[in-house]
């Protein structure tokens, strides 16, 4: 009788699983069921690969399709391994096969050495190195970066201001009706103690304007830093008389970035000049920008904290390397090393140096005496009545006393004694009559107590205790 089979909680795995003990029906004839379709491996693999994919299925497809050629090949390798057996059976003309094409690399160029000359120079980039500023480099640069470089605005005024100082485009007339209006506009100005608002026009170079337009700027962030912010709170501008002096001496070698001062720059009075005609024009540009320099410049003062974001080339703190492996010490821990490792065999080399020095001056110096005992010796000879024993020593070298070798005896052991402690009491002095009297009634004292003790016993010894 079959074993009835509980219900109990059981997984896919075990539900499908079939053992000896798993009812199993029997049909008889046939049956109307759908046909059975057991898929390909590789089917079944690409089926679960798809599954897997997801959203990558459609670029997966895709690359499929591009790459028809190794499709073809992969067909062709499982084609090839199940017409092994048909062709066994049936032999017949073998299909061509299918291959990925790739371009041929077994060539060789006619014109390689054209295309790809031997002996090519390169510019060896990683080797040169320069420690020059960027003011440094350029020509006649002002320093702390105030150079000050043209544009097409600057260009127009002094084509125009160059055109008025030459006369062109205008009449003779024109010409000195403007010379003597503004002859006599400056000296009434000057009259009434304010300066001329125009200025007559001096034929000016590129160069020359940009220095006068560099050192306006530089002086005027050397003299009146926070310009912008006095402008808002209704300061005037500066007046020219502030920058007279300036151009009036020669400029100082420490206003340009490589300490030299061109030799192109005109003398003091032609450069007043040059800085009164274009101070209108500067004044103009720089009031226009609020007060802050016509060229924009980066923030890179780490210091201002409250425009932080502002600064441009941070610092950041960089972390310390772990070096964990002997591939990551560096080159200068392996030279340091190597100047360590060198320098002790430099020492050595100069203490055997002086060694030998010390031996030669010894040698030099033994000669010579040798040479003072000899003569001596020869006057001791020629005049026997000057003889001396005591002379004798000094033709003799004394041996110096031999130094014995302190021998290392063994630390005995030591005891610690209390100096603090009393002095022990001194011993009572007995006759030697008086100490044999106390030994003897000692030993006796001793018999009898030993014969107390032993009374309980026979005495079957022939020695008593006695002496």
């Amino acid at each position: 009788m079959p074993r009835n089979h509980l219900p109990a909680a059981s997984t896919l795995r075990n539900r499908n699983r079939i053992t000896n003990k798993t009812r199993l029906k029997i049909h008889h004839g046939s049956l109307d069921v759908d046909a059975v379709l057991i898929p390909d491996e590789d089917e079944e693999k690409h089926r679960l690969t798809n599954l897997v994919a997801g959203v990558d299925a459609e670029d997966a497809n895709r690359s499929m399709v591009a790459e028809h050629h190794l499709q073809e090949v992969l067909s062709a390798a499982h084609r090839a391994s199940t017409s092994i057996r048909l062709s066994r059976e049936k032999p017949g003309v073998p299909p061509p096969s299918a291959y990925i094409p790739t371009p041929d690399s077994t060539g060789v160029v006619d014109n390689y050495e054209e295309l790809y000359p031997p002996n090519k120079w390169k510019d060896p980039a990683t080797y040169v190195a320069t420690s020059q500023t960027v003011e440094e480099s350029i020509s006649n640069g002002i320093a702390n970066g105030f150079t000050y470089y043209m544009d097409e605005r600057d260009k127009e005024w002094l084509d125009k201001n160059n055109e008025e100082a030459r006369g062109e485009g205008t009449s003779a007339q024109g010409a000195v009706s403007s010379a003597s209006g503004t002859r006599t506009s400056a000296r009434s100005a000057k009259a009434k103690g304010k300066e001329p608002d125009t200025s007559q026009p001096v034929v000016i170079s590129e160069d020359e304007f940009e220095l006068v337009m560099g050192v306006f700027e530089k002086v005027t962030h050397e003299r009146t830093e926070y310009l912008h912010h006095g402008l808002e709170t209704g300061m005037e501008f500066p007046a020219f008389s502030e920058y007279q002096d300036v151009f009036s001496t020669p400029l100082p070698t420490s206003m340009f970035a490589t300490f030299v001062v061109p030799s192109w720059i005109p003398a003091q009075p032609a450069l007043l000049k040059i800085a009164k005609a274009v101070y209108p024009y500067w004044k103009e540009r720089r009031v226009e920008r609020g007060g802050h320099r016509i060229i924009p410049t980066l923030n890179g003062d780490e210091s201002d904290t409250l425009n932080e974001s502002y600064i441009c080339f941070r610092r950041r703190e960089s972390k310390a390397v772990r070096k964990t492996r002997a591939q990551q010490v560096t080159s200068s821990d392996k030279l340091a090393r190597l100047q360590l490792e060198l320098n002790y065999p430099l020492e050595l080399a100069k203490s055997i140096l002086v060694r030998e020095t010390l031996k030669k001056e010894n040698a030099i110096q033994a000669q010579a005496l040798w040479e003072k005992r000899q003569a001596f010796a020869d006057l001791k000879r020629k005049f026997p009545s000057l003889n001396d024993k005591i002379d004798e020593e000094l033709l003799v070298d004394k041996e110096r006393p031999v130094k014995k070798p302190e021998v290392a005896r063994l630390g005995g052991l030591k005891i610690r004694t209390d100096h603090q402690a009393s002095t022990p009491r001194p011993e009572i002095i007995i006759r030697p009559k008086e100490r044999v009297a106390m030994i003897r009634e000692q030993i006796e004292s001793q018999l009898a107590r030993q014969k107390d003790i032993d009374h309980h016993w026979d005495d079957q010894i022939d020695v008593r205790f006695h002496l």
